[in-house]
């Protein structure tokens, strides 16, 4: 376990984009909060619709690549953590693929594809980016590790 004081430094380097994914969940429950308050009065609104383009502009993914190491924000593989080029690398990598699936996905909730379809699309383009981002920082790893013992061989 990390002692409390390691915590708050790694976070402190990390303020910035942690502060603003923060504030974008909190707006992301509101609108959602908001949303189905609308829709139990009756008013005509499209919540699914709403909600999607919430979803997609959630900017996670604009924000990851600023995101120094760290044990609590960003993502966190056994390499990441390991090595700033591996984390750096990783998480820019992930932030560009979450931030072009989150503007499809206002994109296309935005020009009315069904709520349950954006959900799947969504979710499962987020599962896929996130996989790829744990293969793609093992193989950072590896590839680093390989680099190391062959400066050390004689």
């Amino acid at each position: 376990m990390l002692p409390r004081f390691a915590l708050a430094q790694s976070l402190r380097r990390s303020q910035k984009p942690y502060a603003m994914t923060w504030v974008a969940a909190i707006a992301l429950l509101a609108l959602v909060h908001s949303s189905s308050i609308f829709q139990v009065l009756g008013l005509p609104i499209n919540g699914p619709r709403i909600i999607g383009v919430g979803a997609g502009l959630l900017v996670i993914g604009h924000c990851l690549g600023k995101v120094r190491r760290n044990p609590v924000f960003g993502i966190r593989t056994p390499w990441t953590l390991q090595s700033d080029r591996i984390w750096n690398q990783t998480n820019r990598l992930g932030g560009r693929l979450l931030f072009v699936l989150g503007l499809g996905g206002a994109i296309a909730a935005v020009v009315g594809a069904p709520g349950v379809v954006l959900s799947l699309v969504l979710g499962g383009g987020a599962l896929i980016i996130s996989v790829g981002m744990v293969i793609y920082s093992y193989r950072m790893w590896r590839s680093e590790a390989g680099q190391r013992r062959s400066r050390h061989q004689p």
